[in-house]
């Protein structure tokens, strides 16, 4: 174990799960202080969610407005460095999206039920023209229909040459509940557009790391000089149910009963088309093995076009008794129509996809929380592959803490783009077997004490990887990794000591590539002034450990391996200070402070150098009246 290694973990006592882990919602430390005031409740479309969520508020962590791993610029491609990553369920997939991160999706879709008009503005400044805002506003036309509206805008230049990031992303969604309660309705509009320049990395990595050009990082030469990737997305998603239930014995004659819904019957739609391309005004710089096309213009594009419909059964909570149920459960079949247009010619995939769940309602069944799902490809492109999760917890000690478990196990064909490719860099045409995934979690967590321990599992069978020569090959045969996580927060009068620690053993291949520990610490100092203004002082440190990561192909957007450079044991500090008056958040943060010690060898992927030390300023305000 290296010296940083040794001080960190020295430092971190008990540390915080990845960010995957399943932690307890994080307390704001400031006594007093706003936490969702006004208790305005979202949900989402995901299938049958058995529970409103709160939209929260709170000054805690209210810094960390953007992921880590970014390559260069906010808005760009992300690497990730945890093992214990999601895995995705069944259905036609093109590629593994590097824009996926900034993208809002059907799932994350949220639909409000507000009392009054809510308004909540977030906007964020830094330099290098950095520009992050979004804005959402959810309003009840009457106690039935609600309409919200979402938009969000990241630009920024960049540190580097080429660099610059141009995202939007918006939605319009709505939900109706019929008057009789007879009739629920959930619908939506996407728009997502992702317009980043690329530059391949910097050419000379000595550059960075000797400060040969000083600080004057747009000096530096890189290898792409006019290359871009663009993804856009259009989509529309509603879901119907037609509700069945009964109507109460009458006990009040000046109340008529009104309709129970016990379940329903569901019927989907969701229509999509994505457009995904690559331009490089100088495709013969050297940069690339192959120009197949041409040698004074690169211009790729791949264009899918999406059509699925659903129906399904599932329960409500309340029973005809009148009770409410502990065990939900759902049943659906879905039709999935998709055509591809690209280079290699046009592709037209049907998919038959079967799924089923259960689970625990929360308001019925606190102490225990289970839920099983299972989808399996009936017939179609994906036919015979599978995905079953079983997640569950359980309340111990009069609930101060809870033991849970999560299990996934999953076979599927690979990625679309793996087995055909073709562009003016890259040809390809494969035939691979399917991919299995099987991953477990155990922890153990008490939000009283604010601690979290936990250990994970996976295997990959016959995995899909690129090669240090950018082209997708397969392994034949398993990788079996491990890991262990701990969260502890430490309060000490007005001081927190927030700290997250995750250790992954990673066998020696070429098919997945993670570093061994990944630390994450905040330390601050809270209070507040006549209980109106709450504020936060400290600092962040993140850290990862050494490894042979994998980099960043642009015409492709996928990271292949390479073991020529290693990036990782270099800490990344921040300064902030977050300060909150009412309904407004604020912060200060001077991010990456450390920036030239205890080197210039910081990279969050190969020849992809993290910003310099930037002075970032933030703030939130809601409206809700």
């Amino acid at each position: 174990m290296n010296c940083w290694i040794r001080i960190l973990f020295f430092l971190s006592l008990f540390l915080i799960p990845p960010l995957t882990a399943t932690a307890g919602n994080p307390r704001d430390t400031v006594k007093g202080s706003v936490m969702d005031t006004f208790h305005v409740k979202y949900y989402t479309g995901e299938l049958f969610k058995p529970a409103d969520q709160k939209d929260p508020y709170s000054l805690k962590g209210f810094e960390h407005y953007d992921q880590r791993g970014y390559l260069g610029n906010t808005g760009q491609a992300v690497t990730n460095y945890y093992v214990d990553h999601p895995i995705d369920h069944l259905g036609f997939r093109y590629f593994n999206n590097d824009f996926a991160s900034n993208l809002i999706n059907n799932d994350s879709v949220r639909y409000f039920d507000t009392h009054h008009p809510y308004t909540n503005l977030f906007f964020i400044a830094g330099q290098q023209k950095e520009a992050n805002f979004s804005f959402t506003h959810s309003q009840n036309i009457n106690k039935n229909l609600n309409f919200t509206a979402y938009f969000k805008r990241i630009r920024s230049d960049g540190t580097y040459l080429q660099q610059a990031t141009n995202f939007t992303t918006f939605y319009i969604s709505s939900n109706y509940k019929s008057p009789g309660r007879r009739y629920y309705l959930l619908a939506n509009v996407i728009y997502n557009v992702d317009k980043p320049q690329v530059n391949g990395g910097i050419k000379n990595d000595s550059t960075l790391e000797y400060n040969t050009y000083g600080t004057d990082r747009k000096v530096i030469p890189v290898n792409l000089m006019g290359a871009q990737r663009r993804y856009r997305e259009r989509a529309y998603n509603m879901t119907q149910f037609f509700n069945l239930g009964f109507h109460p014995a009458i006990t009040d004659s000046t109340h008529p009963p009104r309709f129970c819904p016990t379940s329903a019957f569901s019927l989907s739609t969701k229509i999509s088309d994505e457009a995904i391309t690559y331009s490089d005004l100088y495709p013969d710089s050297g940069f690339y093995s192959n120009q197949y096309y041409s040698k004074l213009l690169t211009h790729d594009s791949v264009y899918f076009y999406r059509i699925r419909n659903a129906l399904g059964w599932n329960t409500w909570e309340k029973k005809r008794s009148g009770e409410n149920r502990k065990l939900g459960m759902y049943l659906n079949v879905e039709n999935e129509l998709i055509r591809i247009n690209q280079l290699a010619g046009d592709t037209v995939i049907m998919n038959w996809i079967a799924k089923a769940g259960i689970f625990t309602y929360s308001d019925t069944a606190r102490s225990t929380r289970m839920k099983l799902t299972g989808e399996y490809g009936l017939a179609g492109y994906n036919s015979g592959d599978y995905r079953g999760e079983l997640s569950a917890q359980q309340g111990l000690f009069k609930k101060r803490m809870y033991v849970g478990i999560n299990g996934v196990a999953s076979l599927a064909r690979p990625d679309f783009m793996s087995e055909i490719y073709s562009s003016n860099n890259f040809i390809w045409r494969n035939h691979f077997e399917k991919e299995g995934i099987y991953s477990g979690k155990a922890f153990l967590r008490s939000d009283k004490y604010f601690f979290e321990l936990g250990a994970f599992a996976r295997r990959e069978d016959d995995p899909v990887f690129y090669t240090s020569a950018a082209l997708p090959l397969q392994l034949n045969s398993a990788v079996n990794m491990t890991g262990a996580y701990a969260y502890k927060e430490l309060n000490l009068g007005r001081w927190c000591f927030s700290n997250r620690v995750t250790w992954q053993s990673v066998p020696v291949t070429d098919a997945v590539r993670f570093p061994e520990w990944v630390t994450d610490h905040s330390l601050y100092y809270h209070h507040n002034i006549k209980k109106i203004l709450y504020y936060q002082l400290g600092f962040d440190v993140f850290y990862f450990s050494s490894y042979y990561a994998k980099i960043y192909m642009p015409a492709t957007g996928q990271f292949y391996v390479q073991d020529q450079k290693a990036i990782g044991n270099y800490p990344y500090g921040d300064v902030f200070l977050n300060v909150q008056v009412k309904t407004v958040r604020v912060f200060v943060k001077y991010e990456h402070v450390n920036s030239g010690f205890p080197s210039f060898a910081y990279y969050a992927a190969p020849h992809y150098p993290v910003p310099d030390r930037s002075l970032k300023f933030g703030v939130s305000w809601i409206f809700n009246n």
